[in-house]
């Protein structure tokens, strides 16, 4: 065997055909739905904070248009979060898949308390000055 037949049967890095291959299926669909779980609560975590502070706008005056950007986009961050980490995670182990899942959660877990330390709940509404 020659030295260059040796090297061309010797896996590349970042060669996706080599190396171990994805899980099963089903094993596959059961971590993106045990993490789904936890993106549809803050989903619907959100939902709510949106309700929340809508209900609060009847008694504070109306919502300025930072909440109206705000509010919506931590609704449709979990969701783009989740669809990027499926996304990305296909054809990979199980494990990494998983990795990805949870960096995603944590991300959005990390700007939703970075909204509220940098917002807070009041700074959503133009309260005049007494």
């Amino acid at each position: 065997m020659s030295a260059s037949a040796a090297a061309a049967s010797e896996p590349v890095l970042g060669d996706r055909t080599s190396g171990p291959k994805a899980g099963p299926a089903w094993l596959s669909w059961t971590v993106a739905v045990v993490f789904g779980l936890f993106f549809a609560y803050d989903v619907f975590e959100a939902i709510g904070n949106l309700v929340g502070i809508l209900t609060l706008s009847s008694q504070l005056g109306p919502m300025n248009a930072l909440a109206w950007i705000i509010l919506p986009a931590t609704i449709l961050l979990p969701l783009a979060a989740f669809a990027i980490a499926y996304w990305t995670g296909r054809g990979k182990r199980i494990r990494e898949q998983a990795v990805r899942y949870f960096v995603a959660l944590c991300v959005v877990a990390a700007l939703w308390q970075s909204v509220l330390a940098l917002f807070g709940p009041y700074s959503f509404f133009d309260i005049p000055a007494a």
